[in-house]
């Protein structure tokens, strides 16, 4: 699992991280207290390592507050309705967050419709998001599945998306900092290799303008390639772990499983990051990680203003994180990077 221990000098970045953290403990303090039951949906089971990042950190903030682990844990492929069902009175219904609400991934958010729809009597909470549509029919949709639900919270990760959740989907939004900060400041895993790595969206997501920004030579990659994944020794892993935690329990083990394919997939991320003195990328949890391990990093924005959208919000004066509002910016963005020094 990721190490979450802050450092004990002094350290804005940790600083910065730590009340963020704090921040997203407080907000789903009002949902969930010691001994709570609740359930967390839609497990990211792909190789993006972002939304690894976001479960990781709600399962952090969720298992302090509550301590325990969630009595249903699910993917939204394979999905049990009945075993949601039996979440006990009181019990709350978290489903992750990230930036899939909206009509550019359907699959996730049809999950999330379909959670609201078919639970609508029970308290749902909306992990913090970015919204995004293109199609006003599917807002419109989305905005009445949301009126029908009884308890229905949703937490937002930037002004624009809080803006739209209250004026296009009539649904008050809290604004709230990423999950992925729940998991506290983290270390860089291993040495500095290479001065430079562009770590770049290859999806739809991708801004047109940001697709000829490196030259020649450069290394750039995307973190979406993966070895495979091993998870018949993650399986043993988390059998061990439910041993240790004194509960028999076939769900705890599956939610446990689903933890540790998390970790795994996070790590890879942190590695990859890690490797450069200085990092270039478009993806947002690629700048959250970075921020989050005090690496300096040139943020460039997605097709439709998400990643831009929560530096600003969030990470507006942290010096290690320079925003290049195009690709001609870069240069000049990698000069204020060399000009605070070495990373420690």
């Amino acid at each position: 699992m990721p190490s979450t221990q802050p450092s004990m000098v002094e350290d804005p970045v940790a600083e910065l991280v730590g009340r963020q953290q704090a921040l997203l403990r407080d907000h789903l303090a009002r949902f969930v207290g010691p001994g709570s039951d609740y359930a967390l949906l839609d497990f990211p089971d792909y190789a993006n390592v972002g939304d690894s990042a976001i479960w990781l950190g709600a399962i952090s903030v969720l298992t302090g507050l509550t301590g325990r682990q969630p009595f249903l844990a699910s993917r939204a492929d394979g999905f049990r309705a009945e075993a949601l069902e039996r979440l006990p009175d009181g019990g709350v219904i978290f489903i992750n967050g990230g930036g899939n609400f909206g009509d550019i991934w359907q699959g996730p958010q049809m999950f999330r419709e379909s959670i609201l729809s078919r639970f609508r009597d029970r308290t749902i909470v909306q992990l913090p998001q970015s919204i995004h549509y293109g199609d006003e029919a599917a807002a419109d949709r989305t905005a009445k599945v949301i009126a029908d639900t009884s308890d229905f919270h949703l937490f937002v990760r930037d002004h624009k998306s809080m803006q739209f959740a209250e004026t296009r989907l009539n649904c008050a939004a809290t604004l709230a900092p990423d999950c992925a900060m729940g998991m506290g400041p983290l270390d860089r895993r291993g040495p500095v290799e290479i001065d430079l790595l562009w770590l770049l969206r290859s999806d739809v997501e991708r801004d047109p303008r940001n697709r000829e920004a490196p030259g020649e030579g450069a290394i750039v990659e995307d973190w979406l390639e993966e070895p495979p994944m091993p998870r018949g020794s993650l399986r043993r892993a988390a059998v061990w772990d439910m041993l240790k935690s004194g509960s028999l329990s076939l769900e705890l083990t599956r939610t446990l499983l689903l933890n540790r394919i998390a970790a795994h997939r996070l790590e890879r991320g942190l590695r990859q990051l890690s490797r450069a003195r200085h990092v270039v990328t478009d993806r947002l949890h690629s700048h959250i990680l970075c921020a989050m391990m005090g690496i300096p990093h040139v943020v460039l924005d997605n097709s439709y203003g998400k990643v831009s959208g929560y530096r600003n919000c969030w990470h507006g004066d942290l010096d290690i994180a320079v925003l290049a509002g195009s690709a001609a910016e870069i240069p000049q963005a990698l000069k204020a990077l060399d000009a605070l020094g070495e990373p420690t």
